[in-house]
């Protein structure tokens, strides 16, 4: 019923673009096997301790292409990434300690934030 894609964060090496059309493709790809199931499309998570750091940037980047591929009906947009930083845009320590992969408690956030979606489309 429900597939869930957030891709990127390790294709540094690549353009922005690159790593939003491939996105796309598969995005592409699950609808051509699975039309009738929705795909919630994530951002990249910020990485980096602060909003210059250049991996944060990138991701920022790629966010901003793969945001476009949301229609609202079949491919639904969930950006709650606001919740993994502090009032200065940092990440803090007890959220992601080293700057990249969620704690338990971010890991809850991210269930928390999900789990409206869930419950819309997994009844």
């Amino acid at each position: 019923k429900l597939f869930q894609i957030m891709i990127g964060t390790n294709n540094r090496e690549k353009h922005p673009k690159d790593v939003a059309d491939a996105t796309k493709r598969i995005i592409e790809l699950i609808r051509s096997k699975h039309p009738e199931s929705k795909i919630v499309l994530l951002p990249i998570f910020p990485r980096g301790k602060t909003p210059n750091d250049k991996l944060r940037v990138f991701n920022t980047k790629v966010n901003a292409l793969t945001e476009k591929f949301a229609d609202g009906e079949n491919v639904i947009w969930v950006d709650f990434t606001h919740k993994f930083l502090d009032a200065k845009g940092n990440i803090p320590k007890n959220i992601m300690p080293d700057y990249l992969h969620p704690t338990e408690c971010g890991r809850l956030m991210w269930l928390d934030s999900m789990m409206p979606i869930f419950d819309k489309y997994c009844k």
